[in-house]
């Protein structure tokens, strides 16, 4: 990825160009061959130039213009060039010399504001039009690129990380607590927003507007949204599964460039290894290799926890031109390196950032410039139907629904009781089955699994309770504003020199899911059937009939305990600091820590983990370390 900036004085006001230098140096992490910088009166753009561009295109730097006076910063990977190419009746000759910035300016003066719905791909750019005095900005379909904005009196910033906007010197430092509830109660947040109040996401597939004229308010508008229309009516259900099948390839080919290593992370799952095969296949056409790297744990691991080092082993197997590592993050624990990431990401790390960060290492020392994740591919692609029976009795199907259940209740083992608790009842009365689930809590689940303190508990945790959401409607929401998961990998990843891709993130991919029959989803009575039959002749069959996850956590627990140490003499410095208690306090029980920190032990299940050592022990020290470093900022 790049880093692109910029800054729009409404006032009219000339840019500082030491804002601008404070800008770049805030995206001074992501891995660049220096920076591109234009200003002209009010506006200034910024872009960091990745390894191996040219600085001349077309006799332009990477801030692309037109004689139209127009520029464009573009943080940019268009899959549809050919196509824009064709429309813009380009000579040939000239068509290898026209970057995706010049291609996504050329479409802005012909559509206009339209112009992001003519593109394809991965997107974040703004474009200045000095003719209306009017800056535009747009984020694909997706929100694979980010792209963070403030608006501020008579200012407007933009960048591509939030550092990039909250190092200026004019941008005040304050916690947005909604977030950080979020993170305590393990909520829905507003994901338009991040931690510091004033800096926010741009959402996907939407674009921005921001004029000179004060009586124009910015405007964010969608120019696409992912809506269920008819469902797709095909004579069978392999017709269904051989649809989806060139789909899923069709989006890893996509993301398969023709120069550089590709690597894929590959986690023995269905998602990871079915991304995977594809690759390693479209490669081998090529005589080029795929390097997989795997989380795995120690040879001499003797807790309950297992890896999936057999179901990586098939895959690698059938695809011989995969080269297999493993990355085992020996000697790393879950709180080293925390202020560092903080800086980077101006957000709280996940509990297994530290093998996240052994795995982008790994690729790293192997040369690999572009990796292929199967991130949310359970939410996408894999969907395992858990609200396909509800569906189908809402559509009054009932024919379908029965055989439907009894295949279910054949080949997963279930009573029809169990199904119906399960996977009807809660579904088709999800605000009553929420209700029932509140009262057997007895409003004592932010205690259970949180750390968070009681003043701080009282304010947010009442509207903390998520109600289920079926298939269809919770894709858009899910799409919304990308994920923050996915802008810590691409930042992770951006800092290494190296691209991280997400073919399961793909337009044509979730509007098909989307309009697909319920029912394609558990046919046969096998979940992720849809998923299962698409990969056949794919996946090894091990692998593609597998119906189980051993518990897998980076042999965490034993991590953290060999920090208890650690843990408890931190809470003690915390605590014997008069003011920084008087902070913590209000957001953090530290009294909930250390009693959780004498019961953690091996985890003997998912419980273990979730409710206790993750949630509480671990979650509650990198939080409360993220509020010290925002204090100190």
């Amino acid at each position: 990825m790049s880093g692109i900036f910029g800054i729009f004085h409404t006032d009219g006001k000339p840019i500082d160009p030491v804002h601008l230098d404070q800008m770049a140096s805030g995206l001074s992490f992501i891995r660049s061959n220096g920076v591109d910088v234009w200003r002209h009166g009010s506006v200034g753009f910024g872009r960091l130039k990745p390894y191996g561009f040219s600085t001349s295109l077309n006799n332009q730097s990477a801030l692309q213009t037109s004689a139209n006076g127009m520029i464009i910063v573009a943080d940019a990977r268009l899959t549809n060039r050919t196509a824009l190419l064709n429309t813009f009746d380009l000579p040939n000759s000239s068509q290898s010399d026209f970057s995706d910035e010049a291609l996504i300016l050329q479409s802005y003066e012909r559509w206009g504001q339209r112009c992001p719905r003519y593109l394809s791909g991965e997107f974040a750019f703004a474009i200045w039009d000095s003719a209306k005095r009017q800056l535009f900005c747009a984020r694909d379909h997706m929100g694979i690129k980010p792209f963070f904005y403030s608006n501020l009196k008579n200012t407007f910033v933009f960048s591509s990380r939030v550092k990039g906007i909250r190092v200026l010197d004019f941008i005040p430092i304050e916690l947005n607590e909604h977030n950080l509830a979020a993170a305590l109660f393990l909520t829905k947040a507003d994901k338009s927003q991040t931690y510091f109040m004033g800096i926010r996401r741009l959402r996907a597939a939407h674009t921005l507007e921001v004029h000179d004229k004060q009586d124009r308010p910015m405007a964010v508008t969608p120019f696409w949204s992912l809506q269920p229309k008819n469902h797709q009516i095909m004579l069978s259900d392999q017709e269904y599964a051989d649809a989806f099948r060139e789909i899923i390839v069709r989006s890893v080919c996509k993301r398969l460039d023709k120069a550089g290593t590709t690597g894929v992370m590959l986690s023995g799952g269905l998602d990871s290894s079915a991304i995977a095969c594809i690759a390693a296949q479209q490669l081998r056409k090529r005589d080029l290799p795929l390097f997989s790297v795997s989380s795995v744990l120690p040879e001499n691991h003797g807790g309950i926890e297992s890896d999936e080092r057999d179901y990586i082993k098939q895959v690698a197997k059938q695809e011989l031109n995969i080269i297999s590592h493993h990355a085992i993050a020996e000697g790393a624990d879950p709180f080293q390196n925390l202020e560092s990431k903080f800086d980077r990401f101006s957000e709280p790390v996940n509990a297994f950032h530290y093998m996240d960060e052994a795995i982008a290492n790994t690729f790293s020392t192997l040369g690999v410039k572009r990796v292929l994740s199967g991130f949310h591919g359970d939410t996408f692609a894999s969907y395992d139907g858990r609200d396909s029976l509800s569906c189908l009795i809402r559509q009054l199907r009932w024919g379908t629904a029965l055989n439907c259940i009894l295949d279910l209740k054949r080949v997963q083992n279930e009573t029809i009781g169990a199904l119906y608790r399960n996977n009807i009842f809660p579904w088709l009365l999800p605000k009553f089955t929420d209700f029932l689930e509140q009262l057997k809590l007895d409003g004592r689940e932010a205690k259970l699994s949180s750390p968070a303190a009681k003043p701080f508990s009282d304010r947010f945790h009442e509207n903390s309770y998520q109600n289920r959401e079926f298939f269809q409607t919770s894709l858009m929401p899910c799409i919304a504003y990308g994920s923050p998961s996915m802008e810590y990998q691409t930042a992770e990843y951006a800092s290494l020199d190296m691209n991280i891709r997400f073919p399961y993130w793909d337009k044509e991919l979730v509007e098909f899911m989307i309009n697909i029959p319920p029912e394609q989803f558990i046919v046969g009575g096998f979940k992720r059937s849809l998923f299962r039959r698409a990969m056949n002749g794919i996946l090894p069959e091990t692998v593609r009939q597998r119906n189980t996850k051993h518990p897998y956590t980076p042999d965490f627990h034993r991590r953290v305990i060999s920090k208890k140490k650690e843990i408890r003499q931190y809470l003690n410095d915390i605590e014997s600091d008069r003011s920084l208690m008087e902070m913590i306090s209000f957001y953090i029980d530290t009294d909930t820590i250390r009693k959780k920190i004498g019961s953690i032990k091996p985890a003997k299940g998912r419980a273990d983990w979730e409710t206790g050592t993750q949630s509480i022990v671990v979650s509650g020290i990198i939080l409360i370390r993220f509020l010290v470093w925002m204090g100190r900022l």
